[in-house]
């Protein structure tokens, strides 16, 4: 057929784009589930809804008593909608799996390679031998020489009771990722607009992150850590932001060009405290993020989002 035929018909135009998403956050001793509808290319909420686990997840070695808890609570958030064709996305706590990017003289030429070096890496400075991992890597181009690469691991064990439980809830998860890889995502429009390099510190019910990106919009940094390490009082602001402090202070000191130009404070109903012990520590105030800077509407615009509804809320939007 001639071109000047084809452009003449009358093609419907089809998107593709899914028209509902829902997040599923899973935490320790919870799990949050938020469903999103899209209109007018704006994420508008549906639900929330949210369920106590019986038995707690990411505690030493998988149990049969936290899957069967793991499926009875993604049931109960995901009640009517869980064999249901929407895309679901599923994020865990950031120190249930670690992210790092490597500065590498050479990069292995095939994925395979890369996977390869990144579960090596992964598992000699972050596991042991006897924890088998789930790993992704990502190439991020170079800087002052070295080629970067991002890589990411999942226990697997961890990651098989996840699925398996999951699965006998009726639900299969179209991505898998710890809770800051989402909310970078979902906000990645707002902190990189203006070509600045920065910082998140993310606070959720069971732990606490600090995501750390250069000015091209790379990922460099993420630490995520359990929060029963920290005071049970209101001092755990304050204990947060020293150790924010410390650990940016040694990434820009770490060699090249590091900087961290501004930080952001995602933290639920936490987030004012956070932001107001960080501001105390830091040379310049930093910036909540709120629901409505994700577009996402309907969702308490503006106003910050209990316990796991946040984390939730980013699965949804940005997976």
């Amino acid at each position: 057929m001639l071109p000047s035929w084809i452009s003449q018909l009358p093609l419907p135009k089809i998107d593709f784009a899914p028209r509902s998403s829902i997040g599923i956050a899973i935490g320790t001793r919870e799990v949050c589930a938020v469903r999103l509808s899209s209109r007018r290319d704006e994420w508008h909420l549906e639900w929330s809804r949210q369920a106590d686990l019986d038995a707690p997840m990411f505690q030493g070695a998988p149990s049969t008593e936290a899957v069967s808890a793991l499926e009875k609570a993604v049931a109960a958030v995901c009640e009517g909608a869980a064999r249901e064709f929407i895309p679901v996305h599923v994020s865990l706590p950031d120190p249930a799996g670690v992210i790092a990017v490597f500065e590498l003289d050479d990069l292995p030429k095939t994925r395979a390679a890369q996977l390869n070096l990144v579960s090596w890496r992964l598992t000699r400075e972050h596991y042991g031998d006897d924890r088998p991992l789930r790993c992704a890597c990502q190439t991020l181009g170079q800087q002052d020489g070295k080629q970067l690469l991002l890589g990411m691991a999942l226990e697997a064990s961890w990651q098989g009771a996840v699925r398996e439980g999951l699965r006998r809830a009726g639900v299969v998860p179209w991505t898998m990722n710890v809770a800051t890889g989402y909310r970078f995502n979902r906000f990645y429009p707002l902190l990189t607009s203006e070509r600045n390099s920065g910082a998140i510190v993310a606070l959720d019910p069971d732990a606490w992150t600090l995501a750390l990106w250069d000015a091209d919009g790379r990922l460099r940094w993420l630490r995520g850590r359990w929060r029963e390490h920290l005071p049970a009082d209101g001092a755990v602001y304050d204990a947060i932001a020293v150790e924010t402090e410390r650990a940016i202070l040694a990434y820009v000191h770490g060699g090249g060009d590091r900087r961290v130009e501004r930080v952001y404070v995602a933290g639920g109903d936490e987030t004012a405290a956070l932001a107001a012990a960080l501001d105390r520590r830091l040379r310049e105030r930093c910036v909540p993020l709120t629901a409505d800077m994700g577009q996402a509407a309907g969702s308490n615009s503006g106003k910050p989002l209990a316990a796991l509804m946040e984390t939730a809320l980013s699965a949804a939007a940005a997976g």
